[in-house]
């Protein structure tokens, strides 16, 4: 969900996963590497269910599943890579199988009908078309890339769109249009999410109060901040950090 990192199968493209997206690998020719590299200092926290070809094909029996899928669990021996958009249900589903509420057996059950309903927005990607072979171009994206870090520089300050659209040569209209279909999201959405990532990890580090991680950021009011983290997370960041306190003290035990 967090950090940047070049992913890629021998002999085929190479993705760049962003906290905008996420990398589908179907992985047909087992003989194949898989590679990741990341840049220094560049921190990576993400979640990476795997599913086998025979999983897949008894999980989905009976089922009228996309042809890329049906191809896989037949053993057409290809390998297929796309990087989609992350989606705002994704990216709810995401949080909760990193933040189950529950321990021990309960957690795992949760946490395995989660990634059951992650499974079925892939496929509904898959079937509706909104899955490319392709990402856009390192080219295409520069100029999103750039007002990407210029928000993510002060996530507490959100700039006009007119100087965002300004310092990479757009139009308001056309930044408007060019971040949507580069990200998924919109200017404010991107930064929401950024801003509860920086939240999330602080949280988990356990050591600051709730009111300086939500200034840390960029949230001027500790209400906003909680509302923003209920509607990503399904719970406050007080129950958030509760559980994740849990979940170390039953790991340790």
């Amino acid at each position: 969900m967090a950090g940047r990192a070049q992913v890629g199968l021998d002999g085929g493209d190479v993705l760049s996963e962003t906290p905008e997206g996420y990398g589908l690998f179907l992985h047909g020719r087992v003989g194949d590497q898989c590679s990741i590299e990341q840049s220094p200092n560049e921190c990576a926290d993400l979640v990476a269910p795997v599913f086998t070809a025979d999983r897949l094909r008894t999980i989905l029996a009976g089922m009228r599943v996309p042809t890329v899928i049906e191809k896989f669990i037949d053993g057409c021996g290809e390998n297929y890579v796309a990087a989609p958009k992350m989606s705002a249900a994704m990216r709810q589903l995401i949080g909760q199988i990193r933040t189950s509420p529950y321990v021990g057996d309960l957690s795992r059950l949760h946490q395995h009908g989660q990634l059951f309903n992650l499974l079925a927005v892939v496929l509904s990607d898959l079937e509706g078309g909104r899955i490319h072979d392709r990402q856009p171009s390192d080219k295409a994206n520069a100029k999103m890339r750039a007002v990407c870090d210029l928000l993510h520089s002060d996530l507490g300050r959100l700039p006009p769109l007119e100087t965002l659209a300004s310092a990479v040569g757009l139009s308001q209209r056309q930044l408007a249009r060019a971040f949507r279909a580069s990200t998924g999201l919109t200017v404010m959405e991107w930064v929401v999410q950024r801003r509860l990532e920086v939240a999330s990890r602080l949280l988990a580090e356990g050591e600051l109060p709730i009111k300086a991680i939500s200034h840390r950021a960029g949230y001027a009011h500790v209400s906003s901040f909680t509302a923003s983290f209920v509607r990503q997370f399904g719970v406050p960041p007080s129950e958030y950090r509760r559980t994740l306190a849990l979940h170390h003290f039953i790991s340790g035990a």
